[in-house]
């Protein structure tokens, strides 16, 4: 991504969380992006990320204005099939970045081709303080996969913002093709 295209991303999300100052904007400059996921490194931090600027954002604005920044093609949050999600600890997806249709949906009982829970799983090592599945899902990138899915490996971990989810720790997470 270019200079010009992350200055006005930046620029945009520190209007959304209130700075004041440049000092306030270079708080807001993740670390990793979406285009910059690669491996589970980059994954663990780009979710770490946006938990963090999540809930700042959230502090100051309408879950819907979050929401929109967290659903911006070629943004720091969403590029190509790296997005953000969110689910409660049910399994009840609260926001979808790549896919708005599964919001309100519970994917407590989905399981891929080998029978992996994968947002169970999400649940519980978000609820050990963070960690890694590995699971089958569809991939936009491929086409043909829509059945039995390409492999896919996800990190997820638990936040808290006071105005989401009643303001009991929500999962967030997400995922990257190898």
């Amino acid at each position: 991504m270019n200079r010009i295209v992350k200055l006005t991303i930046l620029v945009s999300i520190a209007w959304l969380v209130g700075c004041d100052s440049a000092d306030d904007m270079a708080d807001l400059e993740p670390e990793v992006t979406a285009d910059e996921v690669v491996d589970r490194t980059t994954l663990k931090t780009f979710v770490q990320e946006a938990a963090r600027l999540y809930v700042l954002a959230l502090e100051d604005h309408s879950e819907d204005e979050v929401d929109r920044m967290f659903r911006e093609e070629g943004g720091h949050w969403k590029y190509g099939d790296i997005y953000i999600y969110v689910m409660d600890r049910e399994g009840t997806i609260l926001f979808h970045a790549g896919n708005q249709a599964l919001e309100g949906v519970n994917l407590y009982g989905f399981e891929d081709t080998n029978g992996v829970k994968y947002a169970q799983e999400l649940i519980a090592v978000a609820d050990r303080g963070g960690g890694y599945v590995e699971y089958l899902f569809d991939n936009p990138a491929i086409e043909g996969d829509e059945e039995s899915g390409s492999p896919k490996v996800g990190y997820a971990e638990l936040f808290t913002a006071s105005n989401l989810n009643g303001g009991r720790p929500s999962v967030i997470g997400s995922g990257f093709y190898p």
